[in-house]
């Protein structure tokens, strides 16, 4: 959220009779060591939890075409390093506390690179940029702050190119502070090449100061009430996030990737129109993702975060620094209701959010107690923010200046970010977690929130649950699937797996181990077939039939997969136990899916499992030689019996077992086959979790 948004949302407290907030008393106090800001504590203790992470970098890179003055750049630099002190700042422990220390000036000059004589195309380019910004700074030692000029190989008109990288860890800076930096360099470095001083005002604070009467503010029962607010308005905060393409891991992490979109001009205009009645396009925004959210999440109670500038005082509008702040924004979605009801409320949500603003985004974690996640952001996963700072210079003195996107870091699941361009397009970028998300997931979740957006535009009176999400080829393409032959299934699994046996017996069938493995394990289509069908006859003495659900409690291996098979050809549905789960989570599968039977290895039985089902234990004796057969036995199986049962994560409360079919996988697999063209010769790697269904 910017100036903008702030100016607004400042007559919308007045005209709602709200005592406008005294923001900031800065002054000067010439300070050379402070206290880390609150927002700079949390970042320095995830750093000692992860020493010299790339995770919080923030990055820029400029493609500059034509003729550059080195030296002029290089002062530009060199002057504003020496103006901002907080681009001369480490972060060091004191007391088990860290503070901020000033370095003295000249630690900091611009790395010159000179690359003109190697073949730099547009891969390599990208490699660079992305080099750069995995830059490890270390926060005792510094320097916090990084700029590179690589020159490359003159363009084919003789121009010359550069490439200006510049890298901060955010300890030291947020978004705003960049634009604030690069519009310092560029003017500092027009000046300089026109030889003359430059004329940059005064800066009135430096980042110490602004950190000193933090400390001093939050301290003051004014923060009392702001929390009260909060604990009050996230009181019983639900978990919502979107379904994710993979298993969520254990540890967060922060690999990233960006996709575009954009909304034409005539909509952003009829968006704007909301505006009149006292809200702001991003109030817009904000509430028209809550209904995409709700639709993908089947969640009404929706928790969104933001970002808040925190730069009303004008003494902090030059200044760079860490200063941002983040909002958690929670409202309703309610189906019924048109989108002028839910906007009415998501503005009254904001301005309370705003004029409880000073509270810091740290500090309410940390007065809040939640439990902490390492797999997720504390309070939301989502966050939105809008850009409204002016577009930047094209062209600088001769030069042509294109921006070069980082791609490399994602601090939350999803975060979208909206800026209105001067043709009144609005643009979009979506980063998100690439080792929670599929690029095609998000780039349609980005689709669906254009069609959300053009539907509200059109009839916003419509209820919400009426708004569509799928454009027009979209809503016929799946007319067209829908006319189509259905698929019938007439078979089951182990059924195709006993006519692929009949035709290659002697064709290995599964390989565990090294390249090549060892002949005791590598299994050819009989052998696995008679295994299976041994288990098999031990699995039907034991009571086990169509519909009744068998335990499977493996480790990855080739008895894993010898007893799945087992429990197809028995007529059961398996559920698979990954000995890496809670004993919690195990325990309540079992129970939640009523086990028969747990089929397990010696190996881990011998651990002492202590389950309530009666444990099958799979010997070695059960493997039989390839001149030996075990029929299969004769189970009247249908497709549309259980083959196995699924259980979702439970990251949104109790897991939940999903029941797949045999007609379900058969029919998936016969309606992708004419995509795939899956043949004898191909080989699939199991390389997850056999409890995920991929």
């Amino acid at each position: 959220m910017n100036l903008q948004d702030l100016d607004l949302l400042d007559e919308l407290l007045r005209e709602e009779g709200i005592a406008e907030t005294n923001l900031v008393q800065l002054r000067p106090r010439g300070l050379t060591e402070a206290p880390a800001s609150l927002q700079q504590r949390r970042l320095w203790f995830l750093d000692q939890m992860n020493p010299n992470s790339s995770a919080y970098n923030i990055s820029t890179a400029l493609s500059l075409t034509g003729h550059l003055d080195d030296g002029a750049l290089a002062r530009a630099v060199d002057l504003v390093v020496r103006r901002q002190q907080v681009l001369r700042t480490t972060v060091r422990e004191r007391n088990g506390l860290p503070w901020q220390c000033v370095e003295p000036v000249g630690r900091i000059a611009l790395e010159c690179v000179d690359w003109r004589d190697r073949l730099v195309g547009t891969d390599e380019l990208n490699e660079i940029v992305w080099r750069a910004s995995q830059h490890r700074f270390d926060l005792a030692s510094g320097p916090l702050f990084r700029a590179q000029l690589v020159r490359l190989p003159d363009l084919a008109d003789g121009l010359p190119k550069s490439v200006l990288l510049i890298c901060v860890h955010h300890i030291i800076a947020d978004a705003w502070s960049i634009g604030v930096l690069v519009d310092e360099i560029v003017e500092s470095y027009l000046a300089f090449r026109a030889g003359r001083d430059p004329d940059l005002a005064e800066l009135p604070i430096q980042y110490l100061d602004y950190a000193a009467w933090q400390h001093e503010r939050v301290d003051q029962a004014g923060l009392t009430a702001q929390l009260a607010y909060w604990e009050n308005q996230l009181r019983d905060l639900p978990l919502v996030e979107l379904p994710t393409d993979f298993p969520r891991p254990r540890m967060r992490t922060f690999a990233g990737d960006l996709v575009s979109f954009s909304l034409p001009a005539v909509v952003t205009s009829r968006l704007r129109q909301f505006c009149a009645d006292g809200a702001t396009l991003f109030m817009v925004l904000t509430a028209a993702f809550g209904v995409l959210f709700a639709r993908h999440t089947r969640q009404h109670d929706i928790v969104i975060g933001t970002s808040i500038a925190q730069r009303a005082d004008r003494h902090t509008h030059r200044l760079i620094g860490f200063l941002v702040n983040m909002l958690v924004l929670r409202f309703e979605v309610r189906g019924e209701e048109g989108f002028g009801e839910l906007l009415d409320r998501v503005r009254a949500v904001m301005v309370d959010a705003i004029d409880h603003g000073d509270l810091p985004y740290e500090t309410l974690v940390e007065r809040l107690q939640t439990e902490r996640d390492p797999a997720r952001n504390p309070l939301f996963q989502v966050a939105l923010t809008m850009l409204n700072a002016p577009e930047p210079q094209t062209r600088i003195d001769g030069l042509v200046v294109e921006s070069i996107a980082d791609q490399s870091a994602a601090r939350f699941d999803l975060e979208f970010f909206f800026h209105e361009r001067a043709d009144g397009v609005l643009g979009g970028v979506v980063s998100f977690n690439t080792d929670l998300f599929l690029r095609a997931s998000i780039e349609q979740l980005a689709r669906e929130l254009c069609v959300l957006l053009e539907d509200i535009a059109a009839d916003p009176g419509r209820p919400l649950a009426q708004l569509r999400l799928l454009g027009a080829q979209e809503r016929q393409a799946l007319a067209n699937v829908g006319s189509r032959q259905p698929i019938v299934v007439e078979d089951c699994l182990h059924q195709r797996f006993a006519r692929q046996v009949a035709e290659t017996p002697e064709q290995i069938a599964l390989e565990w181990g090294g390249c090549p493995p060892s002949p005791e394990m590598a299994l050819p289509y009989a052998e696995l077939d008679a295994w299976a069908n041994r288990i098999a006859r031990r699995l039907v003495a034991a009571g086990v039939g169509p519909e009744v659900r068998v335990g499977l409690w493996f480790e990855r291996s080739i008895e894993m997969v010898v007893a799945v098979l087992a429990t197809l050809k028995a007529g059961g549905a398996y559920v698979p136990l990954d000995p890496a789960y809670p004993p919690d989570r195990v325990s309540f599968m079992i129970d939640d899916s009523g086990l028969a039977v747990i089929v397990t290895s010696r190996a881990l039985a011998e651990r002492g499992l202590a389950f309530g089902p009666p444990l099958i234990v799979m010997e070695d004796s059960d493997r039989l030689g390839p001149d030996e057969h075990v029929s299969m036995p004769f189970i009247p199986v249908h497709p549309d019996n259980a083959a196995y049962v699924i259980y979702t994560s439970g990251s949104t409360g109790t897991p939940k077992g999903v029941v797949v079919s045999h007609a379900n996988v058969i029919r998936l697999m016969d309606a992708t086959n004419r995509w795939f063209c899956f043949g004898r010769r191909d080989v699939w790697t199991l390389f997850h979790s056999f409890a995920f269904d991929f």
